[in-house]
């Protein structure tokens, strides 16, 4: 695995074939040079295996979780668990034309969730070939948290709903939910809080959604330089310039 602009790091080496009767690996690195360095030989051992609640090595180097459990990054650390669904706790679904926005709750115990899947009902029930797919914006946390979805689709004639199922990244899938369409996504005014998931937050070209630390809808205005240095170096013939401005 290539390292670069790192004195020292950490590494970890792609599976290897393994040679029937081997207990020693013998490594060494190489640079971009060709430089070799010295060898260093490590005994072969089994690869520990953790339980369930256990903690757990992220790339499986140190050690892996049990059959039917996986390594979860939380905020605690990470920690072998056993797979489970997400669940939709709630949610909308708006409709303007062939847009269709969407914005999902839910829960996941394993915060894996990652991507909605959807199907176009009419009167009848599901529209064949009507199916559609809303990639979640964030994984759902533990709690209630919406995993908003925006998307261009070709929506059939007579759609009235979108019965939606979340997925995680071992593909299982929540109980599905109807979503019957609404009207256009509200629309945000200059002051009001901004969508952290960026799904009800349609601002025109005069407004923006700035970074968090300033979650409020914002007018756009142009930078304003508020002082400037401009340095010619005759021996490398370089140019340069700098000084700091000011944005809304």
């Amino acid at each position: 695995m290539p390292v670069y602009g790192q004195r020292s790091f950490n590494v970890a080496a792609e599976p290897l074939r393994f040679i029937e009767g081997a207990d020693t690996i013998r490594i060494r690195a190489v640079d971009w040079a060709g430089n070799i360095s010295d060898p260093i030989d490590l005994r072969i051992a089994p690869q520990p295996e953790v339980a369930a609640g256990e903690a757990c090595d992220l790339l499986s180097v140190d050690n892996r979780c049990a059959e039917g459990s996986f390594c979860l990054d939380a905020d605690e650390g990470a920690t072998c668990v056993a797979p489970s669904p997400p669940a939709i706790t709630g949610g909308h679904v708006w409709r303007e034309g062939q847009s269709l926005t969407a914005a999902i709750e839910g829960t996941d115990a394993t915060r894996d969730t990652f991507q909605a899947r959807g199907l176009f009902l009419d009167a009848n029930g599901p529209i064949p070939g009507g199916d559609a797919f809303l990639g979640a914006r964030r994984h759902l946390r533990p709690g209630v948290h919406a995993p908003g979805a925006r998307a261009q689709h070709h929506i059939p004639m007579g759609a009235t709903s979108l019965r939606v199922w979340l997925q995680d990244d071992r593909l299982l899938e929540s109980e599905p939910r109807d979503f019957p369409h609404r009207g256009a996504a509200p629309g945000l005014g200059l002051g009001d809080a901004c969508d952290p998931l960026e799904v009800q937050s349609l601002c025109d070209g005069q407004a923006i959604c700035p970074p968090a630390r300033r979650p409020s809808v914002l007018a756009i205005e142009a930078p304003a330089i508020t002082s400037a240095t401009y340095v010619f170096d005759a021996e490398s013939g370089g140019q340069h310039s700098h000084g700091p401005a000011r944005t809304c």
